[in-house]
C-alpha cells in the first residue's frame, strides 16, 4: 500500500512535470501556457541560481568524508538520478564521457547523489562501467541538494562554493558539451 507523504507526493510531482513538460506541449495551451513558457521559467530559476552558494552537505564513502569546506578550491560537477528515472539513465554514457575527460584533474572533484540502495548503485556501476563516486542519500536529501529540481539535475560548482551551472531534467541533448568549457576553465 502506497502511503500519501510528502515525499512520495513530490516524487509525483516531479513525474508529471517532466511528462507534462516535455510529452504534452498543447495541454498546457489550455490554461494559458505553453511548454515554451514552461521552459523559459526554468530557464530564469536557472539564471536566478547561478553565482549563489551551493547548499552545504557532508557525505562519507570508503572512510572519506566529501563536504564543501573540504571541496573548496575545486570545481565540482555535482549530479542527482535514481535508476527509474528514463532521463537519468540516458545521460550515463555522457556523464562517464565527461568525468574520463576530467579524472586526473587535481582541481576537478565529481559526486553523484541519488536515493537508490547500495546494490542497486552496485548495478548501475557496473552495467555503465562508471568510476566515480555514487552517493546514496535520503530522498529528501536529494531534493534539498537539487534544490526540489527533480531528476537528473546537473549542477557546477565553482573553487569557492559558488553555482556555476545548472541543468535540470534532461533540458538540453548537449548538457555535456556546454559544461567541457566551464570545467576547462578552472
Amino acid at each position: 500500500m502506497l502511503t500519501c507523504n510528502l515525499t512520495n507526493m513530490k516524487y509525483f510531482f516531479s513525474v508529471c512535470y517532466i511528462a507534462a513538460l516535455f510529452y504534452c506541449k498543447t495541454t498546457f495551451s489550455q490554461i494559458g501556457m505553453s511548454a515554451d513558457s514552461l521552459i523559459k521559467i526554468e530557464n530564469e530559476k536557472r539564471g536566478a541560481l547561478t553565482g549563489t552558494a551551493y547548499p552545504s552537505f557532508k557525505v562519507t564513502l570508503n572512510n572519506t568524508i566529501y563536504s564543501n569546506e573540504n571541496l573548496k578550491g575545486k570545481t565540482v560537477f555535482i549530479n542527482f538520478w535514481f535508476t527509474a528515472c528514463k532521463p537519468c539513465m540516458k545521460e550515463m554514457d555522457d556523464l562517464n564521457k565527461l568525468y574520463g575527460k576530467f579524472k586526473y584533474n587535481k582541481n576537478f572533484e565529481f559526486i553523484s547523489f541519488t536515493f537508490d540502495n547500495d546494490s542497486t548503485i552496485a548495478a548501475i556501476k557496473k552495467k555503465f562501467n562508471i568510476g566515480y563516486n555514487i552517493y546514496s542519500i535520503s530522498i529528501k536529501e536529494c531534493y534539498r541538494l537539487n534544490l526540489n529540481s527533480g531528476f537528473p539535475t546537473s549542477f557546477v560548482v565553482d573553487a569557492v562554493g559558488n553555482i556555476k551551472y545548472m541543468s535540470r531534467l534532461a533540458q538540453q541533448d548537449n548538457f555535456v558539451d556546454d559544461i567541457y568549457p566551464l570545467l576547462s576553465k578552472e
